[in-house]
């Protein structure tokens, strides 16, 4: 490469020394991209308009012949540039300093250059450095550690041969050396993983999966480990764990099969009246009692008694190693349905009986509604017609015209008048339904077709009412 000649003017260092007794690094700090303290070179040049490259943090201030420029802590390096001049390119180890110190003020004094035809090309090019995987990696150029950001570096170096190491924890190492010359460096760095592969399995379903204490997953787990020594556990509620070490080394790929892990049991002796009644275990059918039941796995279970004619009985217990938990009882038989064995025509009439006071019942609406219930869910309309009535005026019931219009509307749909005149009458007055004077009349129409006589006078008052 020919050197390029100019006319220009070429900046030179009077010196560059620390000043203790200046404070102002400490007084007005700034702090790098990791929260470290800088340090503070201060450069004396009386000419505004200059820039400057290196591990620079931040804007630099131009105050009175002076640039104040924070630098990260362990620079050694400054490049700098002028409209007026020629790049200046400034090791610090050259005045002595192998490198800046956070919270420290040092100053570099320039020269004003002459004018005169001089070399523009100071041999000066970056370093431009990607690694991947970036996390954790740790770079150091020439011995000097420096940051990575977004998994790049940037720097600008001196000409001649360099070196550079990058390391991060679970991959080799990468080291060598690199020439700055006439162009700029792209060293891109690609780490290999060092770590290795363990894959767990065991027999025994629904096993969680320990590495050195740390749960990793349930029946089976595969994952990256650093090269070391591992304790290896396979853990299940009611069994003994399963304990295995194993030693990887790096880049392993190893397979460990945990054996079936031993179950921790308990039995149970059930003596139940009456006899013959099913024993249920967590949902699953033991046998029928008396019997006992051995070899039940230790811990908390849901236990069931089951037998015809009798209500079912649930308990949670609990097993132990080696014991055998006795349970006795009876079951309670169920209450007998007085319902069973009559016709609904005979529930019906039962009910009215309740609501009337009749055939030796006293009278009780609450009652009666229960037997009217009971009827009209077997279908008898006039039941229905009754429970409607009931609801409507509240009687052995809370009032609830909505209830009623849906025991209406069962008993009318079976052709009922009079449920017809009554559903007609809710609808009119909009109780439990929307208000609607045309399905009112048209209720009332079909009753009074059926010699309702509440129905035809609801219909003329409805039309002397309207026409």
């Amino acid at each position: 490469m020919l050197p390029v000649v100019a006319m220009a003017q070429k900046l030179t260092v009077k010196k560059m020394e620390v000043a203790p007794m200046d404070l102002s690094a400490s007084t007005q700090p700034r702090n790098d991209r990791n929260g470290n303290p800088c340090a503070l070179v201060k450069v004396q040049l009386a000419t505004p308009g200059a820039s400057f490259e290196g591990n620079v943090i931040g804007d630099t201030e131009f105050k009175k012949g002076e640039y104040w420029v924070y630098m990260s802590e362990g620079s050694y390096m400054l490049n700098i540039k002028h409209s007026s001049f020629l790049p200046l390119f400034v090791n610090f180890r050259d005045y002595d300093i192998k490198r800046v110190e956070g919270k420290t003020t040092y100053v570099l004094t320039l020269l004003m250059p002459q004018a005169g035809p001089v070399n523009m090309d100071d041999g000066t090019r970056f370093l431009v450095m990607t690694v991947h995987p970036a996390d954790g990696a740790q770079v150091k150029i020439d011995g000097q550690p420096q940051s990575l950001r977004n998994g790049s570096l940037s720097l600008l170096l001196p000409p001649g041969q360099h070196t550079y190491l990058v390391e991060s924890a679970g991959y080799a190492p990468q080291q060598g050396t690199f020439t700055i010359a006439g162009e700029k460096v792209t060293l891109p760095i690609r780490l290999e993983s060092t770590k290795a592969t363990l894959s767990v399995s065991c027999a025994t379903t629904g096993v969680d999966i320990y590495v050195n204490e740390q749960r990793e997953g349930t029946g089976s787990w595969t994952g990256t480990l650093q090269p070391g020594i591992y304790r290896i556990e396979g853990r299940k509620q009611g069994y003994r764990t399963a304990i295995q070490t194993v030693t990887l080394a790096e880049r392993d790929d190893k397979r460990l099969e945990l054996p079936e892990l031993q179950p921790i049991v308990g039995n149970i002796s059930v003596d139940y009246q009456p006899i013959n009644a099913e024993v249920w275990l967590d949902g699953k059918k033991l046998g029928t009692s008396p019997d006992v039941f051995r070899n039940i796995i230790i811990g908390s279970h849901s236990l069931e008694l089951r037998a015809d004619g009798y209500l079912s009985e649930s308990k949670t217990i609990t097993i132990e190693e080696g014991k055998t938990l006795s349970l006795t009882g009876t079951m309670t038989p169920k209450p007998k349905d007085e319902f069973e064995g009559k016709t609904a025509q005979q529930i019906f009439d039962i009910a009215n009986d309740y609501y009337y006071g009749s055939n030796g019942k006293t009278q009780d609406y609450a009652e009666a509604v229960k037997w009217y219930r009971k009827a009209a869910e077997l279908g008898v309309a006039y039941a229905q017609l009754s429970l409607g009535m009931c609801y409507q005026y509240g009687w052995g019931v809370t009032q609830d015209y909505a209830e009623a219009v849906k025991w209406y509307r069962k008993a009318a749909d079976q052709g009922d008048a009079w449920a017809q005149n009554n559903l007609g009458v809710c609808y009119y007055n909009g109780q439990g339904v929307t208000k609607d004077l045309d399905k009112a009349k048209e209720l009332w129409r079909k009753a009074a077709a059926k010699g309702e006589q509440l129905a035809k006078n609801n219909l003329k008052k409805y039309f002397n009412e309207n026409y």
